[in-house]
């Protein structure tokens, strides 16, 4: 059995995508990544805001990727990113993962392109 890829996402709140935020995440996996649906696990809300708990899982995975839900859209972030984010998250004291991700984000690349 072929192992399905996470793909993680961290909202402000902790909030679930709809289904249109669902259908946005698979669409950017095919189009940027070229990853099918069947493929995936879909993992959101608030648990995953839990830095330590996320940066966990970002370890025992050899693959994933994590969408950052931001003020100005959303950014993609791929598995050879998340690696290295899983060690900071289990580093991380009094912040969430969503501030964690949107700091280094904005760090790396700067305001979201629909700004």
């Amino acid at each position: 059995m072929k192992k399905r890829i996470m793909v993680y996402i961290l909202t402000k709140e902790g909030r679930a995508y709809n289904e249109k935020g669902i259908q946005f995440v698979l669409d950017e996996m095919k189009n940027e990544y070229g990853i099918d649906k069947d493929d995936l696990i879909i993992a959101e809300g608030a648990l995953y805001n839990d830095a330590k708990l996320l940066g966990r899982q970002l370890l025992e995975n050899d693959e994933s990727y994590i969408f950052v839900s931001r003020v100005e859209g959303v950014s993609s972030l791929g598995s050879e990113w998340t690696k290295g984010f899983g060690e900071k998250l289990l580093d991380s004291k009094d912040l969430t993962s969503w501030e964690i991700a949107n700091a280094d984000v904005t760090n790396a690349f700067g305001p979201h392109p629909a700004t």
